[in-house]
C-alpha cells in the first residue's frame, strides 16, 4: 500500500499503530467504522505530524535483494566446515559445490559495485563509510542496504524514533 501511495506521487508517513490507536482513545474516538478510523487518523497525523519517510526505489530494493543473496557466503562456511571431515566422493562434490559458491559470490559482488556505482548517493555514502578504518566494501553495502537512513537522520527525527518505541 506504502508503495502505491508512493508511486502515486502521495507523501506516505508510517506510523506505530498503537500510537494512532492511543491517540483515538485519547481523544475520545476510538473507531468502530472506516469513517471515524480515517478521521481519528487524520485528526492524529494533524496534531503529531508524523515524519514522511522515502520508500525505497526500484534501485533500492534491487539492491536489497542482490545483498540478501549475497548471504550465500554462509553456505560456503557450511560446505567448508563439511569438507573437514568429508571422505570420497562426497568430498569432491563439496569441492566443487564450493567452487560454484564462490564464482557466483565474485557476480554478486560486482553487481553489488556496479549498483553502488550507479547511484551517485550510494557512491557518496560509500566513499564516506570505506574512509572509516575497518570498513571494506562488504561492511559498506550491508550497512548501505540494511540502514539506509545513515546520514538523513536529524536530531529531530532520532527523538521522534526513540518516542515511537513501545
Amino acid at each position: 500500500m506504502v508503495a502505491a501511495l508512493a508511486a502515486a506521487g502521495l507523501l506516505v508517513a508510517v506510523v506505530n499503530p498503537r500510537q494512532a490507536h492511543d491517540f483515538a482513545r485519547a481523544t475520545g474516538k476510538l473507531a468502530k467504522t472506516d469513517k471515524l478510523g480515517v478521521q481519528a487518523l487524520a485528526q492524529f497525523g494533524e496534531a503529531v505530524g508524523p515524519e514522511v519517510r522515502p520508500v525505497p526505489d526500484e534501485q533500492a530494493r534491487k539492491f536489497t535483494a542482490v545483498l540478501a543473496r549475497r548471504r550465500v557466503v554462509g553456505m560456503l562456511v557450511a560446505e567448508g566446515n563439511r569438507l573437514e571431515t568429508s571422505v570420497s566422493p562426497v568430498r569432491e562434490r563439496i569441492e566443487a559445490h564450493i567452487r560454484f559458491l564462490k564464482a557466483k559470490l565474485d557476480e554478486l559482488d560486482k553487481d553489488l559495485d556496479r549498483v553502488i556505482r550507479d547511484s551517485p548517493v550510494w557512491r557518496e555514502k560509500d566513499e564516506l563509510l570505506r574512509s572509516v578504518p575497518g570498513v571494506g566494501p562488504k561492511v559498506s553495502a550491508t550497512l548501505l542496504a540494511d540502514l539506509p537512513e545513515l546520514g538523513t537522520w536529524t536530531t529531530r527525527s532520532w527523538r521522534r524514533w526513540q518516542a515511537s518505541r513501545p
